[in-house]
């Protein structure tokens, strides 16, 4: 086969590039040329190689070559091996489409010294896209003009699809063709939780919640404090005195006054000046509060779970809460810390007053690898939501506190249809609660991430709000615990996200791709595991809420792959019910764990730990985070 010396591969403009695409069928022909239209290229047609001979000309304006390959006619391989025999056109790109390919077929086609492979079944616009601009560069930044007058891709542009096949002839790795496995991490079993059944009458859990109000009744002080406090007349001074003669609920008033909650200016050092810093209208809601962690949780009850980890999530839930409802001018910060303080208050109520249920209930949850609010519904007919709206109800709390608690799991679009008046409060409470659990910031026996975006449109949040609101969270959360729990500093607290951290199988270093990472739950939840340091990522996770996003996710995957110099990455797909995928070509090429959302952190971890060791897994350390120093 006769190829004029001398032409010249490649011409810098800023038009569409121009390729020479040899395709017999017309058809698929016109196909493909629709496809490279979208993604910048001007394909010069041909049905043969015969018919593109006289285009290879001196001074042509094409960037490369897509040639149909069938590989039982040698003819295509061998005019890849004349380019490759010219010293001025052995630079030339060649991208190969077949209809099918043997592993064999493609590691001839490999030693030839193709730029890429594209099976027909899997040429889509992201990877089409992603294939040409690495091996066909229109951008100057991509390109090197050599002394022969040939441009060529800069280095590091050549195709991940031509580095894994040369790789799979050296046998290092399946060849392209071949795709990867993608559910390869052992999962739990689809319909787990549809299988689950009640394991207590409801009729019986309605008994036993309405004796909670004689067994679990506030103490003396904070019963006079709440009864004198809802009268018009009360006073300044006959608070201040029923405060002072219990040591206990002082030291508490105290020091929340001093608390991130309340502090203005100087520290006050008197019952008094604590009272008229929280304020008269507001001290009420402060007894409440500590009258509440006064009656629970002093004691763990259940192995697996820690009233030190409840009370700080309960907090860090409280505080963001009173951010986002001063923010969105919603809430007071006061009562929405009372929604965040006591909105898991069920979950106590049920390690007590059903322990041995509860217990179950855990252990399932735990492992089934499932939300514990999903578990407790299927096993106990109720919620802890359900619980601390009776619970509150019998104790009167004000009806404003209970309707978001009690509605506090809902998404975004089931708010709208049943929180009512309530909705921008109970949006505030479920968002706080939210990112809390992302945060990792305690844990309320549910270690789990939620989706927040919704949440985040709803309330008309940006980026900047967000980073706001979490930037003191876990400092603030310390001074309040340390106010409102009585313990000291010195005092072993285990931090959950070091737990989880040192389950990793190694450093995580993630490549987050979404729509608008500063308002998701995950890429927050991903940030609070990653490594710290400047290599580069080594696993790229994708956050995916409807199919529409695939193809525009996909390319922005490989086009930062692309960018950084990595990749293909191994890959975690994250979707409401993990069943939504990347495009065919960009799933062959990676490993890949697709999970839905919500997903438990010790699920997350596992298949982070996975594909860091390449799909070979990793032995389970405990799962007690308290046998873990902060």
């Amino acid at each position: 086969m006769s190829i004029p010396s001398g032409s010249v591969v490649g011409r810098l403009d800023d038009q569409m590039c121009e390729l020479l695409l040899i395709e017999p069928d017309g058809a698929y022909r016109a196909v493909l040329k629709a496809l490279l239209g979208v993604v910048g290229y001007q394909p010069r047609e041909f049905a043969s190689i015969a018919e593109a001979r006289p285009a290879v000309v001196p001074e042509g304006a094409y960037r490369g070559i897509l040639l149909a390959w069938d590989p039982a006619d040698p003819s295509g391989l061998d005019f890849v091996k004349s380019l490759r025999a010219d010293p001025a056109l052995k630079e030339t790109p060649v991208i190969l489409i077949a209809e099918e390919a043997t592993r064999a077929e493609v590691l001839v086609a490999a030693s030839v010294g193709v730029q890429g492979i594209l099976l027909k079944p899997e040429i889509e616009l992201s990877r089409l896209r992603v294939t040409l601009r690495r091996a066909m560069p229109c951008q100057t930044s991509r390109t090197t003009r050599t002394t022969e007058g040939v441009i060529r891709p800069a280095a590091g542009a050549v195709t991940d699809e031509i580095a894994h096949i040369q790789a799979a002839a050296n046998g290092e790795i399946p060849a392209a063709s071949e795709p990867r496995p993608v559910r390869v991490l052992e999962e739990p079993k689809p319909n787990a939780l549809r299988e689950l059944r009640p394991i207590i009458q409801r009729s019986t859990m309605l008994e036993r919640l309405a004796e909670i109000e004689q067994t679990k009744a506030m103490s003396p002080t904070i019963t006079q404090l709440m009864s004198m406090t809802r009268k018009p007349d009360c006073s300044l001074s006959a608070v201040t005195e029923v405060i002072s003669h219990d040591q206990s609920v002082a030291l508490k008033i105290l020091k929340l006054a001093n608390s991130a909650v309340y502090s203005r200016g100087e520290p006050v050092n008197s019952v008094k000046d604590a009272v008229l810093r929280i304020g008269l209208e507001r001290i009420r809601q402060a007894a409440m509060n500590i009258g509440v962690i006064d009656q629970f949780g002093t004691t763990d009850v259940s192995a697996r779970f820690n009233f030190m980890h409840f009370w700080e999530h309960s907090i860090c839930c409280g505080l963001l809460a009173g951010k986002l409802g001063e923010m969105t001018g919603t809430l007071d910060r006061d009562r929405a810390f009372a929604l965040g303080l006591l909105h898991d208050l069920g979950r106590m109520v049920l390690t007590e007053s059903f322990a041995e249920e509860y217990e179950t209930v855990l252990d399932t949850a735990h492992d089934l690898d499932l939300p514990l609010e999903q578990v407790e519904s299927r096993m106990l007919l109720l919620n802890h939501a359900a619980v601390v709206e009776r619970v509150l109800h019998m104790w009167n709390f004000p009806k404003e506190l209970i309707g978001p608690m009690a509605n506090h799991h809902l998404s975004a679009s089931n708010l709208r249809e049943h929180a009512g008046k309530q909705l921008n409060e109970t949006a505030v409470l479920a968002l706080a609660n939210r990112l809390t659990h992302a945060m990792m910031i305690g844990s309320s026996g549910n270690d789990a991430i939620y989706a927040t975006e919704a949440l985040c449109k709803l309330l008309k949040l940006t980026e900047d709000h967000i980073a706001e609101v979490l930037e003191r969270a876990e400092e603030e959360t310390r001074q309040i615990k340390l106010s409102l729990l009585m313990v000291s500093e010195q005092q072993p607290w285990p931090a959950v996200p070091d737990h989880y951290r040192e389950k990793l199988s190694g450093p995580f270093r993630p490549l987050y791709i979404g729509d608008e990472n500063g308002l998701d739950g995950f890429c927050i939840a991903s940030k609070r595991l990653a490594d710290v340091s400047d290599e580069p990522p080594n696993i790229a996770l994708v956050r995916l809420e409807a199919k529409r996003q695939v193809v525009r996710l996909g390319t922005t995957l490989s086009e930062r792959e692309e960018e950084l110099g990595i990749g293909p990455l191994p890959t975690i797909l994250i979707s409401p019910g993990g069943d939504i995928a990347l495009d065919h070509g960009q799933m062959s090429r990676r490993q890949t764990v697709q999970l839905p959302a919500p997903i438990t952190i010790r699920r997350f971890v596992r298949a982070i730990s996975f594909l860091l060791e390449d799909g070979q897994g990793v032995d389970e350390a405990p799962d007690n985070p308290d046998t873990k120093a902060a």
